[in-house]
């Protein structure tokens, strides 16, 4: 039908009247089956549940097995020590795909990391609503011949770096999901003092 809510407008609703909704399907159907699929279309010059029967049912192929995927994906480069920026926040993929171009995509709950050109699903991590965070699946740390139990990269810490002694600043604060980025806490007249 070219023209389907016109038709069904001008055809079907205008002086009807119905009880209910159950009532209104079963005049609908009643309508379809003797009126509008009866007559012959002006586009096809033929009729609709005749060319339903003879072509167009046969066209038909069966749904896909698994649900279609409406997410659309992104291309990201992983770092060199496995880990892939997204939304504010570090996921980390699996030894072999360091500093890889992969393909990432989005549903409502996860972030799944594809293989770029291939498509194959590499990693899927639970999507983090905070920012800041490193998400490291515990598979995708480097396995040791020796047998030893790997720390994980958001568990090392690099070592502080000394202080120098007109140096007044306290401690070096570690950002909170950065371990590797290190703040520096100094009071304002030190800034005024590197300028003279």
């Amino acid at each position: 039908m070219e023209r389907t809510i016109s038709d069904l407008r001008s055809g079907f609703f205008y002086s009807r009247t119905f009880r209910d909704l159950a009532d209104l399907e079963g005049q609908s159907r009643s309508w379809l089956q003797e009126v509008a699929n009866r007559r012959i279309r002006g586009t096809t010059h033929e009729i609709p549940a005749e060319r339903w029967g003879n072509s167009e049912k046969n066209l038909l192929q069966a749904m896909p097995v698994a649900p279609y995927c409406s997410a659309g994906t992104l291309v990201r480069r992983s770092s060199r020590d496995g880990f892939l920026s997204w939304g504010a926040n570090l996921y980390s993929v699996p030894e072999g795909f360091h500093h890889a171009l992969l393909e990432v995509r989005t549903t409502v709950t996860h972030l799944e990391i594809l293989e770029g050109g291939s498509g194959q699903l590499v990693a899927r991590h639970l999507l983090s609503r905070q920012r800041g965070e490193r998400i490291v699946d515990p598979s995708h740390s480097r396995a040791r011949t020796t047998g030893e139990a790997v720390t994980a990269a958001s568990q090392r810490q690099p070592p502080l770096p000394s202080q120098e002694e007109d140096d007044p600043s306290p401690a070096i604060i570690p950002h909170r999901a950065w371990e590797s980025v290190q703040v520096q806490k100094r009071p304002l007249d030190f800034y005024d003092r590197s300028w003279r």
